[in-house]
């Protein structure tokens, strides 16, 4: 079925509704006057056959088409002449006029003035929307547009502008991926997407952003597109949404209540593989109903919901708030032990399922505290009695496998390049230049003293080990500030295991009290060292003070 060309110049501006249903319409010119209807408010084209694609039209060469312009240039009918059909279409703004015999003619054309509804639903389109198409007059008012039921595998081109439109309805399309602003149409209350292929792009973090220009929309359907996973982002621009409709799907989790859905009251989950319901939805649909002074609605039916103490605080909210479930009498309940039940069973039972859970929980918790105390005291008391040996180790490990850089002109720490590393406080870093430094050096005793030769750059630590494996000796020049010092107290425990597990039977380590430390103020570990072995106490007696420094030189040599 065809239009002649120019023939709906002629119809009256009195149409305001045009129904060409149930037909095989072929693209030719006349579609691109259909500014020519100004007065048409809705067109209906449903069930078409055999309409072809509209890139461009090339008007055949007939014998038929040759006759009906010779006929109409010799015709005594006034309607019938080019002439005054020209002036009518020039009084019917804007409508356009297409002379005879044009071979290509543009796609550019306007839309009745006043067109709101179109229907072209299960009209046998067949085409990859890939395009940008606009859509004159910029001021139409088109509100509603049907082409459900038509094939449109990629819809990634935009239409419009649509300024008015409320109903978009592109269900059973087959569409199975939409352009980032496909969807420009800021005034849309109505989107249905159902029975399409858009679970894919959906579940891809980067490509779901398709709803972003829709910020008036108040109803959406996702129904049956097969989706298993939807991002929080998703919906976060559609801060009307009132209704929301993803039933027949495969989602597992449902995590979509953001702080911009406070529109958000009926969903419909029906026919989904949810074993329960997001606590941040259910939260939010509370604080929408208090907000909005109505009522939620949720559809759960025909999902697995697990009836089980891990799912207590779901099943509480959805006991309390039954009434707000659509049809809650069909709605199953899944065992532990795989049985259904159905929501009579639910309704009684419920009220031994806090009494069932609690002492499990209870027991579990108290248990858990139970043990994991027990393990951290144990695990801490060998850790802190053996820090000291952990630490020594963990140094002599990596020593082993990943090398140490030696100071510079060192000679091989079996030769020990000193007789003696001192290690003492800086409280008492006089005594140490003025007594033991001329007292031992005067004897041919090399010293090793941090503060003079240990190499710039290197961790203190690094230090500290190689002076004490550089040493015969390490002296300990012990004092209640020598106990203060953190670093002087590492210096102590490091010779005490290189003394315990580096050098055998001989003891490297030599406690010099220089003054009275009471035993309380000594950590467990001198305390220890000094009852199982000597040490020598300072004294300021001539003879005593003669013999202290000769037992020093012996112990060192």
């Amino acid at each position: 079925m065809s239009f002649e060309t120019n023939a709906l110049i002629l119809l009256p501006e009195s149409l305001t509704t045009i129904d060409v249903s149930d037909n095989d319409l072929v693209f030719t010119p006349y579609l691109l006057q259909s500014s020519c209807m100004i007065n048409v408010r809705k067109m209906f084209g449903a069930l078409q056959h055999s309409p072809h694609y509209p890139s461009r039209y090339i008007v055949e060469d007939t014998d038929d088409e040759s006759k009906g312009c010779e006929e109409r240039s010799f015709t005594r009918c006034p309607y019938m002449k080019e002439a005054f059909l020209m002036e009518l279409a020039s009084n019917k703004w804007p409508c356009n006029y297409i002379q005879p015999n044009m071979r290509n003619i543009s796609l550019e054309t306007n839309l009745p003035k006043h067109l709101e509804f179109v229907d072209f639903h299960e009209s046998n389109f067949i085409y990859n929307e890939q395009i940008n198409y606009k859509i004159t007059p910029n001021t139409n008012a088109i509100k509603h547009i049907d082409i459900s039921n038509n094939v449109f595998n990629i819809f990634t081109g935009h239409y419009g502008p649509f300024p008015n439109i409320e109903v978009i309805n592109v269900s059973r399309c087959y569409i199975m991926q939409i352009g980032e602003n496909s969807l420009n149409y800021p005034s849309l209350k109505i989107l249905r997407l159902d029975n399409n292929y858009l679970g894919d792009q959906l579940a891809d973090s980067v490509r779901s952003n398709i709803f972003e220009c829709l910020t008036s929309l108040k109803t959406l359907n996702l129904s049956a597109n097969g989706i298993t996973i939807l991002h929080r982002s998703t919906f976060a621009p559609l801060t009307n949404l009132t209704d929301l409709d993803l039933s027949n799907n495969n989602i597992g989790n449902l995590d979509i209540m953001l702080p911009s859905l406070t529109n958000l009251l009926r969903i419909d989950l029906h026919v989904n593989s949810l074993h329960a319901l997001a606590r941040n939805i259910r939260t939010g649909l509370d604080l929408n109903a208090k907000k909005l002074n109505s009522t939620f609605e949720i559809d759960l039916r025909n999902n697995s919901l697990d009836y089980s103490c891990e799912n207590q605080d779901f099943l509480n909210w959805l006991y309390e708030h039954k009434s707000n479930m659509k049809t809650f009498e069909l709605y199953v309940f899944r065992l532990s032990d795989g049985t259904i039940m159905d929501a009579t069973w639910f309704q009684k039972e419920f009220s031994n399922l806090e009494g069932y859970c609690r002492s499990y929980t209870l027991l579990i918790v108290l248990c858990c505290i139970g043990i994991s105390s027990a393990l951290a005291t144990v695990v801490g008391g060998v850790i802190y009695r053996h820090r000291w040996k952990l630490r020594y180790l963990l140094f002599m490990s990596r020593k082993r496998f990943f090398g140490y850089r030696r100071l510079q002109d060192y000679a091989l720490i079996e030769n020990y390049r000193f007789d003696a590393f001192i290690s003492y406080a800086e409280d008492n870093f006089r005594f140490i230049l003025d007594e033991v430094i001329p007292r031992l050096e005067v004897e041919n005793v090399s010293l090793c003293l941090h503060q003079r030769d240990s190499l710039p750059g290197n961790a203190i630590s690094d230090n500290i080990i190689h002076a004490i494996q550089s040493s015969r000796k390490t002296i300990v020049i012990l004092s209640e500030s020598f106990l203060r010092s953190k670093w002087c107290m590492y210096e102590f425990n490091m010779a005490r295991m290189e003394s315990i597990y580096s050098r055998e039977d001989q003891v490297c380590l030599v406690i010099f009290m220089l003054e009275p430390v009471p035993h309380n103020k000594m950590p467990l570990e001198m305390l220890r060292w000094i009852q199982e072995n000597s040490y020598i106490e300072y004294t300021h007696e001539p003879d005593g003070n003669r013999m202290f420094w000769e037992n020093i030189v012996l112990a060192v040599k």
